[in-house]
């Protein structure tokens, strides 16, 4: 079987065309294991996407980390 590997890049095409109307980004405090961090509230995510750097090396792949 394949496995996944943990990627510290993420990419998102953007639109052929741009947005007349430009909204800000909605953002709310979290804690990542404990450590305070501000996150792109995205209500049509079924995933949440942090940083490597905040996420213990023995902690990825399938594990799962806490986020509040």
């Amino acid at each position: 079987s394949t496995q996944s590997k943990p990627s510290l890049l993420c990419s998102v095409p953007r639109p052929t065309s741009p947005s007349l109307v430009h909204e800000p980004a909605r953002t709310v405090p979290v804690l990542v294991n404990g450590q305070r961090e501000v996150a792109l509230l995205d209500t049509g995510s079924f995933k949440s996407v942090v940083l490597s750097s905040l996420v213990p090396r023995e902690l990825w792949g399938d594990a799962k980390t806490k986020i509040s």
